[in-house]
């Protein structure tokens, strides 16, 4: 009799333990990946509001590229008088510096590009990743001439 009682805890107890097992791997991938989620989504966020502040606003100072110093620039824009109709001299001045895209933003894995519609490089900013948040937008580069281009952000942790 004892020794039946004996093996039926054994039993029960490994039961017990087993379930205790995948109830705690099931929550614990549950929490994994819910902050996964929670930061690409605060990194979508992030990348989404930058690259507009970029294609649309002229930045703080508004000649914020015309050799200010950094600590007096609080924004970084791109844009001419209109919306996604971006500066050159603005993206040459960010391409020169790219720290400063870092230092405003407080950003320190990305990734910056506008490409012009022949392909040419005009800025390249960052390094190279394949995770996080890519975000594209169509601008216009004024030059001596409007060009299309693409603003393109990749953003990570």
């Amino acid at each position: 009799m004892k020794a039946q009682a004996k093996i039926e805890f054994l039993v029960t107890t490994f039961i017990f333990l087993v379930f205790i097992v995948f109830i705690s791997k099931f929550f614990s991938d549950s929490v994994s990946k819910m902050i996964y989620d929670l930061k690409m989504e605060r990194i979508k966020t992030k990348a989404e509001n930058i690259i507009e502040i970029l294609a649309c606003e002229k930045g703080i100072p508004e000649n914020w590229h015309s050799g200010i110093r950094h600590s007096s620039i609080s924004r970084i824009g791109l844009a001419s008088d209109k919306p996604y109709v971006l500066l050159e001299e603005k993206i040459e001045a960010l391409n020169s510096n790219c720290d400063l895209f870092s230092q405003v933003f407080d950003v320190k894995s990305y990734r910056l590009i506008i490409i012009d519609e022949d392909g040419n490089i005009l800025l390249n900013c960052g390094i190279k990743s394949y995770v996080g948040a890519h975000f594209e937008r169509a601008v216009l580069v004024n030059s001596t001439e409007l060009k299309k281009a693409k603003l393109i952000l990749d953003i990570w942790w």
